[in-house]
């Protein structure tokens, strides 16, 4: 399978299929219609998955002929997404890194890619309403919050780790609207080799997200929306190709909502808008996209710290909002990336990308910290301002050869980062206050603050990587190798005085290993070992060794699993285990060392696609233990590692009524155990479950243009929780029941 064309699908033809699933809108119908470069279609069932061998209609479409079973090798243009599997609610591959585009059946890891319909259809607002779908996924920071922070398999994805179209740094820096993604992709675990080091360093996984590109047809969409309290919207897409053969394309997105939410006193305004101009023929594919956002939150949500050795209470009631009335966080996003690849050959294609980011922020907000079981807080208001520059870029060749029997698909590709960043903050002094009962607070003078950001680090990530999948028997044996070379440089500066305060100039190599066995056609087993790289510590201030710079922290996966595609259903199970060092003092020596680990292990299984005639599946259920080794203390070793829950568990579906045509009922239960804040264990939260359901319904207006009606209730109970623990940042709230509603015109 050459990655220069982005692989062989091979497709057995046992049916004509009818026109896609109702609850698709005919605009994603639409863009089935033409295959573009970057874009594939989302159309849920325009054609069977590979092994489907029953005729399927849509809601009560014509009887379909039934033709005898042929095979058929089909080579997908390259720079092409993969198609929407059964049911239109993932993708049958993903960007698997500097790999490039891989089917999920041939690709060792755990990979799942979001398609642009369950985006739309479950009214996603950020990135971590796509990711709910996900039960090895946890918001660590709380829904209603201004940014993206993620526990994934256990540990801490940042949204400065997320890349768009394969680069890091270009997207926005704290939250990430999904309206300009054709797909959100993410793969489980560590990806050293795949993806190099992220910007933060977070380990639990590597996500994407892949910009809408121009289809064939035309697409013109207006989308309003509405969020309880009072948040109403717009989103407009609108996509041409133009040329003799349509080989210009442009698509734009703009989003804007403004309003007050379903938590007391906040009120969100947010605006964007991305627009992606791509082009394709002669062997040679491009794209540039740019685009801005601007977002303001009062009284945004944070997590809460709690003091060692209280209980911890009771969350207060969902829609109860203990943090003061004036605080603020306000961003200004501007980003660009331009993408280009060229053939070589029909086997060898170079490609190159380059991106930067400039990002503005000030905020003025509260952190609190229980001091009580009863819900009592210390509270310590700042104001921080913040700047920050990205730069990114990244080259290389992907191709194929054979050495007799065996084919090899071989990348080799090089990376640069720089990120510059600089911040003021300004702490006028603690009060407090009570989770339950909050006082009123009078806001902070602001002639105290500092608005300057003078520069307070540089950080500057260079990598090579090198990596060959070698395969026999129609690539029924695949066996990956590789290794990536990554230099990691920073400096920090005063923020009064501009001297150097830290420097880090280290190397480390990761490697890879993994096979992929297909018994059969449609079973894939898989085995990985993979490592990730962090930014290494700095020994703290009262140790010893304070300042003392350490090398790249080095953690290690291994990881076994299998997928099975039933040609409408697919189920995936990967068992493994991450080991990532951590820095601790030693309480008598007062020395710090990188001697700790937290190993996590677990099981994943998830199930996607379509179980019967209209009846459409998005689960999931993941178990996990992890664990503190090698702590040198007696009170924390063999505990287990905060914020890990041992079972998380999404079950998610949809069902096209049958009696009442092109009315689709949805539903999802997400389950979490209790979580342990401590490395001690001594503070936990307890267990939470949260319903939320929804339906949409489309009908036709005159011209024959489609208008879908779209309605969703998240946290039907509005059940007050905890949604997360975490030994860093705390305690994160879960949101209260809020109410969703759009209406899409397609034109």
């Amino acid at each position: 399978m050459a990655l220069a064309t982005a692989g062989v699908a091979h497709v057995t033809a046992a049916q004509q299929v009818a026109q896609s699933d109702a609850q698709a809108s005919a605009q994603t119908a639409d863009q089935a219609t033409g295959q573009t470069t970057g874009q594939a279609s989302d159309a849920s069932a325009a054609q069977p998955a590979a092994g489907t061998g029953a005729a399927q209609t849509q809601n009560g479409a014509a009887p379909v002929e039934t033709l005898p079973a042929v095979t058929v090798s089909a080579t997908r243009p390259a720079g092409t997404l993969a198609p929407a599997y059964a049911g239109g609610q993932v993708a049958t591959g993903a960007r698997v890194g500097f790999l490039g585009q891989r089917d999920v059946m041939d690709t060792p890891f755990s990979v799942t890619s979001y398609t642009s319909d369950t985006i739309a259809n479950q009214q996603a607002r950020d990135l971590s309403d796509v990711l709910d779908n996900d039960a090895s996924v946890r918001n660590v920071w709380g829904q209603g919050s201004y940014t993206n922070v993620f526990k994934i398999r256990g540990f801490t994805v940042w949204s400065t780790d997320v890349s768009w179209d394969g680069l890091y740094g270009v997207l926005p820096l704290a939250l990430i609207g999904p309206d300009t993604a054709e797909r959100v992709e993410i793969i489980h675990g560590l990806t050293g080799l795949l993806s190099g080091i992220s910007p933060t360093g977070g380990i639990g996984a590597s996500i994407n997200v892949e910009p809408k590109r121009a289809t064939d047809a035309p697409i013109t969409s207006v989308t309003l929306d509405y969020m309880s309290d009072s948040t109403f919207g717009t989103h407009v897409d609108v996509g041409r190709r133009f040329g003799d053969e349509n080989q210009w394309g442009i698509r734009f997105n703009g989003t804007f909502r403004d309003g007050d939410t379903s938590t007391t006193d906040q009120s969100q305004r947010l605006g964007d808008a991305v627009l992606g101009l791509d082009y394709r023929g002669n062997g040679f594919r491009a794209s540039l996209d740019a685009g801005y956002q601007n977002d303001k939150f009062d009284a945004p949500v944070q997590p809460v710290y709690a003091d060692a050795g209280i209980s911890i209470p009771a969350a207060p009631k969902a829609t109860d909002n203990f943090y003061p009335s004036w605080s603020y966080y306000k961003a200004q996003d501007t980003f660009a990336a331009a993408h280009a690849e060229y053939d070589l050959s029909s086997n060898w294609t170079a490609f190159a990308a380059v991106g930067e980011r400039t990002t503005q922020v000030q905020q003025l907000a509260t952190q609190p910290t229980l001091t009580s079981s009863t819900g009592d807080t210390a509270i310590n208001p700042y104001f921080w301002a913040q700047r920050q520059d990205t730069y990114t870029a990244t080259t290389g060749i992907r191709g194929n050869f054979d050495t007799g029997p065996v084919n090899h698909q071989f990348t080799v590709s090089g990376s640069y980062y720089h990120q510059e960043g600089g911040s003021s903050i300004a702490f006028p002094g603690a009060v407090s206050s009570n989770i339950y009962n909050p006082a009123s607070l009078p806001a902070p003078n602001s002639d105290t603050f500092a608005f300057s950001t003078p520069t307070t680090s540089i950080l500057r990530d260079s990598s090579l990587a090198v990596a060959d999948t070698a395969s026999i028997l129609d690539d029924r044996i695949q066996f990956t190798a590789g290794v990536r070379d990554q230099r990691v440089n920073s400096d920090g500066f005063s923020a009064t005085t501009g001297a150097p305060t830290t420097h880090y100039n280290e190397t480390r190599w990761t490697p890879a290993f993994a096979l992929l066995v297909k018994p059969i056609e449609n079973v894939s087993v898989y085995a990985n070992y993979i490592e990730g790289l962090q930014q290494g510590p700095t020994a703290p201030a009262g140790t010893v060794n304070a300042g003392e710079v350490f090398a790249p922290y080095v953690s290690k996966q291994v990881e076994v699993g299998t997928k099975v595609d039933f040609g409408r259903i697919m189920a995936t199970l990967a068992v493994f285990q991450i080991e990532q060092p951590s820095g601790l003092t030693n309480p008598t020596t007062l020395v710090y060392s990188v001697d700790g680990d937290q190993r996590n292990r677990g099981i994943e299984l998830n199930v996607v696609g379509e179980a019967a005639k209209g009846v459409r599946v998005l689960s999931g259920i993941t178990f996990m233990n992890g664990e503190l080794t090698n702590t040198g203390n007696a009170k924390t070793q063999g505990n287990t590692a905060p914020g890990v829950p041992h079972t998380m568990a999404n079950l998610g579906g949809e069902w096209d009524v049958p009696f009442v045509p092109q009315l689709t009922l949805s539903g999802q239960m997400v389950y979490t155990s209790a979580e342990y804040l401590d490395n001690a264990n001594t503070q936990q939260i307890p267990s939470w479950t949260r319903f939320d359901v929804g339906a949409r319904y489309v009908f036709y207006r005159a011209n024959g243009k489609p208008v879908t009606i779209r309605a969703n209730v998240e946290n039907v109970f509005n059940r007050a929780y905890w949604g997360n623990a975490d030994a860093t940042y705390g305690l994160a709230l879960g949101a209260p029941r809020t109410f969703l509603l759009s209406a899409q015109f397609d034109f």
